[in-house]
């Protein structure tokens, strides 16, 4: 094939892709304002710091799925796609307007939802369930119900790290979230309280057990209770990590680099227990079968 061939089927390429191209420019000017509103409130949020991941992973799931389809579909009826549609454009003018961030990713999933009715129908909607339920974890948490999380771990995490330390024959003791070591006073707050990491850790554990295991609920929902004692022992490890930093270099350690990597290494510690559990139950379960 010739250079002007191979420009023309380039060309016939793009004319094919442009409306889906200029669907997607459009949607993106169109979910500006609600990423403002993320970016400026839910992600700045310990518990929310994860959104921007979850969404870009619950797309490229969603997309992969799109393009997995090869058998021939029927389109969504109008008069339902047109109801929701309006419904879900109504509600996030709203949202945007009184700048309620939970409300407008709401709206937006339903018009995400009512698109692909139209385009695919209900039988690949239906088949589409797990992209779809995994973007709702974009909904910001309520700070009543992050703020009581985040507290009651930062308790527990104070308690079982003052009774390791106490183990391992340090002076350590404990009062609600705040632990102390020798001299020094130690508060377990919202970001160390590891809410950020278990919410990480069940998300990337439930598109691991979706992408391994799809035809298996049990193995799913198994490595779903798991992720979250694995990611409260990780960051028991973590914080058991930087109160015996303190007591050998002092409270200087928590301003360097030390403090952020222990983050990083209890999320690897937790992904790898994760993917141990997986092995295991890998194990019991075909010696049962």
């Amino acid at each position: 094939m010739n250079s002007q061939g191979l420009a023309h089927g380039g060309l016939v390429t793009l004319k094919s892709r442009l409306p889906w191209l200029l669907a997607i420019a459009a949607a993106l000017l169109w979910a500006a304002p609600m990423f403002s509103l993320l970016a400026q409130t839910a992600w700045q949020t310990e518990a929310g710091s994860v959104g921007p991941l979850t969404l870009i992973l619950g797309l490229a799931v969603l997309w992969h799925e799109l393009r997995a389809l090869h058998e021939r579909y029927a389109k969504g009826y109008s008069l339902v796609f047109g109801a929701f549609m309006v419904a879900g454009l109504v509600i996030y003018a709203f949202a945007i307007a009184v700048s309620f961030t939970t409300l407008a990713v709401t709206a937006a999933w339903i018009v995400l939802v009512a698109a692909l009715y139209w385009l695919y129908g209900w039988d690949v909607l239906r088949r589409l369930w797990f992209p779809l339920l995994y973007l709702l974890l974009v909904l910001p948490l309520p700070y009543s119900l992050t703020y009581s999380a985040g507290a009651w771990l930062g308790t527990a995490l104070a308690k079982f790290v003052c009774w390791f330390l106490q183990l391992a024959q340090f002076e350590a003791a404990y009062r609600g979230n705040m632990l102390y070591i020798d001299q020094y006073e130690l508060s377990v707050e919202l970001a160390c309280a590891g809410l950020s990491s278990t919410i990480s850790l069940v998300a990337v554990s439930v598109l691991y057990a979706r992408w391994m295991h799809k035809d298996n609920p049990i193995r799913i929902a198994a490595l779903l209770i798991f992720a979250f004692p694995i990611a409260f022992g990780a960051n028991l490890m973590r914080v058991a990590m930087l109160a015996l930093a303190v007591h050998w270099y002092g409270t200087g350690v928590l301003g360097s680099f030390f403090h952020p990597m222990s983050g990083f290494i209890s999320f690897v510690v937790a992904l790898l227990l994760s993917l141990g559990v997986d092995r295991l139950l890998s194990l019991v379960l075909g010696k049962r079968a």
